[in-house]
């Protein structure tokens, strides 16, 4: 039938005996059978999106057709490959995004498409192969790490002005090298829960993090330091994370008695 559907034939008909011959026309249709599977228009596809692609979208469009009519010739999509990440539309063979993509858990997902036709019995399939690369992006908030002291005790008058109070230690999942580019701030600096920006007692590398003591502390004014720290990356839209640090500065004996009266005088 893929060869020739039908047929047209004119039969002569005549006697010796007849005045004149008879014509008969004669229309043939070759009935389909499902003799023929779908067949797909490339046996693999590949594409590359990146993991910040939308739910929804549509990433790789497959197609098959099937030479057969009717029932027999209709085609339908399945996915084999059991991937929640990924759908596909069981009429156009298009295959979406049904799930948030992550780079850092797959960067590489492989899909077994079914195109199969719709005959009532013994139904035909083909299968493709559909491969996804992800590209990364700047979708990890870089964090302050376990690594990270969030106490750091110093001896007051200690000389220890111009030393690292802290080297902070951050990690950050994106792949790309550019979005591991950091940039670090002091947020707010108290003791006692009043504002001590201004003071200048400590300094930050705003490149590598680096808490930097500007000037030797006192116990008796400040017993305790509070820094919020926040380390920023350099994508749009940037992504942050804040830790707090406590210097404690411990006691020494600087100080003699002090009469809290006057002397007292006795006749």
């Amino acid at each position: 039938r893929e060869l020739v559907a039908e047929y047209n034939l004119l039969l002569l008909l005549s006697q010796p005996s007849a005045y004149q011959p008879v014509l008969a026309a004669i229309h043939v249709l070759v009935q389909d059978i499902n003799d023929h599977a779908p067949i797909f228009s490339q046996s693999r596809y590949s594409t590359t999106v990146s993991e910040a692609t939308p739910i929804s979208t549509i990433v790789v469009q497959t197609s098959a057709t099937d030479a057969d009519v009717g029932e027999n010739g209709k085609v339908r999509y399945a996915l084999l490959t059991s991937n929640p990440l990924f759908g596909i539309h069981p009429a156009t063979g298009a295959v979406y995004v049904a799930q948030r993509l992550d780079f850092e858990s797959a960067a590489a997902h492989t899909l077994t498409v079914m195109a199969y036709d719709s005959a009532p019995t013994s139904p035909q399939n083909v299968t493709a192969i559909v491969t996804v690369t992800l590209s990364d992006a700047s979708d990890e908030s870089p964090l302050f790490s376990a690594l990270t002291p969030r106490v750091i005790d110093i001896v007051e008058h200690s000389d220890s002005f111009g030393s690292v109070l802290l080297s902070p230690n951050v990690t950050d999942r994106d792949a790309n090298p550019a979005d591991q580019r950091h940039v670090f701030e002091l947020v707010s600096i108290t003791s006692q829960g009043q504002d001590v920006a201004t003071a200048n007692l400590v300094g930050l590398d705003r490149d590598t993090g680096n808490v930097t003591l500007l000037q030797n502390l006192d116990r008796e004014v400040y017993p305790e330091l509070s820094l919020v720290l926040r380390v920023t990356d350099v994508s749009n839209p940037a992504l942050i994370d804040e830790t707090e640090l406590v210097v404690r500065v411990t006691d020494i004996n600087d100080h003699a008695p002090v009469f809290t009266m006057s002397p007292i005088e006795f006749f």
